[in-house]
């Protein structure tokens, strides 16, 4: 499977809706960590990242697991409940 963030071949690690919305209201934000690739970061409104936050908390991006890789897995780890 690919990393839901980075897009990365290899990712194993599935985190839950719940646990990912969580992350993002603690502030984990995958643009300003730098995980999102180059060529996809300026495909990206100025406007996007704040709406990808808000989708993974309450919108279509809270619904599903996500799979991660062992370069953004690490990054939201600090994130996460204990």
């Amino acid at each position: 499977m690919p990393c839901d963030i980075c897009s990365a071949a290899l990712a194993e690690t599935v985190i839950t809706p719940e646990a990912m919305t969580e992350a993002v209201k603690r502030g984990f934000n995958p643009f300003r960590l730098g995980l999102i690739p180059p060529s996809l970061a300026r495909l990206s409104t100025p406007d996007y990242p704040a709406k990808w936050n808000q989708q993974a908390i309450d919108g279509i991006l809270s619904h599903s697991e996500w799979t991660l890789c062992t370069t953004c897995r690490p990054k939201l780890e600090p994130f996460l409940a204990p």
